[in-house]
């Protein structure tokens, strides 16, 4: 249960206290070491280098060396007055990275320091009252049994982080970049609405320069959230010819992933081979086997598919939801390789997703009419829900979620049965039908649960928080 307290401290912790273009610099991966050794700030900001460096790394020795240049700085900030806020975001950075490795006991240490220093400081040092906004959303977006020790009710901690953060995200507050960038990851996560906000920070920040390097490839993000293949391309093929490609290769998955949506599979399995070179981290190796064994499995190559499967589980466990279901289809395809109908199936959700929905529609209609087994029916009708939902037909995605959350569960049923019922409740919500919103958001949370799904589990905490439902 400790895992989603690294995936929230991932997001969390890089929110600073120095010059504006220190801030610009750190997101923008041009990491490049201070040789002021003599003030607070000094020792904080070699700190955050020798972090950043460890979260993206070029090789595995900036990973190891994080721990020695953390408490060399936390040392010198120690003997220095006024540096709770300093040495607040230091500590976080340590959950991270003890979270990261697996060392939960560890990782939450870190944290109860972060939250007690962050707590000691000055109510106005704008790194402490960072620290205090990211909390607040934390702890009320815990997993049971966590949230259940809070003292003040977990909604009255979210709407009071999320408009914090949001009024601190605008200039002049110090490092309002920074702010801007955590908001607009947070209401990601959380399926709020972002268009507004990045018109906005367009305006405010990037009217006379373009944005740092991870602005952009979150940009990339919401550009394939919305459908947008051709500005998701072009926005992720951009970065793979910066430099900091050699620090942040997720570019080249995300390309991978594209290609394969779109059918173009040479292109796909190129990314992936630029990608799984340039990573150092375990993140995404598992899920870039599993897809290029489903490539190999397509062309004809069973031998080579299998191959790439194995690989796939041999790989040590990585917390990124995209590896936990790649490992499981990787599993289910050594046993089960994917016939027709999964082909099918998959190639339906991907068509829908950047809005090919006739083409979508005809290759899904032949399996209406098949036999197909309990979690092939619910994979076809989850993707009719969201076939149907893409194209603003709300009455018929609401029927297809409805019949993907029928017939009993399993740990991979809830998995979909999960985002199945989160969207079912987004539209009871959207039709102001809040108790019928609720019902779903809890179902979906339960299955979210019971899977290991976090992602979708937060977004559903979140959610219930939101329509004023107790967790506890």
């Amino acid at each position: 249960m400790l895992h989603s307290l690294r995936k929230w401290l991932l997001l969390w912790s890089n929110f600073l206290a120095a010059q504006p273009d220190a801030y610009y610099a750190l997101w923008n991966l041009t990491l490049q070491p201070t040789q002021d050794t003599l003030t607070a700030w000094g020792w904080w900001y070699r700190s955050r280098v020798a972090f950043f460096r460890a979260v993206f790394p070029q090789t595995s020795q900036e990973i190891e060396d994080f721990p020695a240049i953390a408490s060399l700085c936390e040392a010198h900030l120690t003997q220095l007055a006024g540096t709770d806020p300093f040495l607040a975001d230091i500590y976080g950075q340590r959950a991270i990275y003890y979270g990261g490795r697996q060392r939960w006991w560890q990782a939450a240490y870190y944290a109860w320091q972060s939250w007690r220093h962050a707590h000691r400081s000055s109510p106005t040092h704008p790194l402490s009252q960072t620290w205090k906004g990211l909390w607040e959303i934390l702890f009320a977006t815990l997993p049971a049994p966590y949230r259940n020790w809070l003292w003040i009710q977990p909604e009255t901690r979210v709407q009071r982080g999320l408009e914090y953060l949001r009024r601190q995200a605008l200039p002049p507050a110090e490092a309002a970049i920074e702010k801007a960038f955590l908001y607009f990851m947070v209401a990601r996560m959380l399926e709020l609405p972002v268009e507004s906000w990045l018109d906005t920070c367009q305006t405010i920040h990037f009217s006379q320069t373009s944005p740092p390097y991870l602005w952009q490839f979150m940009l990339a993000l919401q550009a394939w959230e919305e459908g947008k293949s051709y500005a998701a391309e072009s926005l992720l093929l951009r970065l793979t010819h910066m430099p900091q490609i050699r620090r942040f290769p997720y570019p080249y998955y995300w390309l991978g992933k594209l290609y394969l949506y779109q059918g173009r599979l040479a292109e796909a399995e190129r990314s992936w081979q630029a990608f799984v070179v340039r990573q150092v981290h375990p993140f995404g190796k598992v899920a870039q086997y599993a897809w290029r064994g489903y490539i190999a499995w397509l062309q004809g190559n069973s031998d080579e598919a299998r191959q790439l499967w194995r690989l796939a589980i041999a790989l040590p466990f990585s917390l990124w939801e995209e590896d936990g279901i790649a490992r499981e289809l990787a599993h289910q395809w050594l046993r089960w390789p994917p016939d027709d109908t999964e082909q099918r199936l998959w190639a339906g959700r991907w068509l829908a997703q950047f809005h090919r929905f006739t083409l979508a529609q005809d290759t899904l209609a032949p399996l209406l009419n098949r036999s197909l087994t309990p979690i092939q029916r619910l994979l076809l009708f989850y993707t009719l829900g969201r076939l149907y939902h893409r194209q603003d037909s709300f009455s018929q995605a609401k029927q297809a979620y409805w019949k993907a959350l029928q017939g009993y569960s399993t740990p991979f049923r809830s998995s979909t049965q999960a985002y199945a019922a989160f969207y079912l409740a987004q539209l009871y919500e959207q039709e102001a039908r809040l108790d019928s919103a609720k019902q779903y958001y809890t179902l979906a949370l339960r299955y979210a649960e019971a899977a290991h799904r976090l992602g979708i589990a937060r977004k559903a905490r979140f959610a219930l928080l939101r329509l004023g439902s107790s967790l506890r």
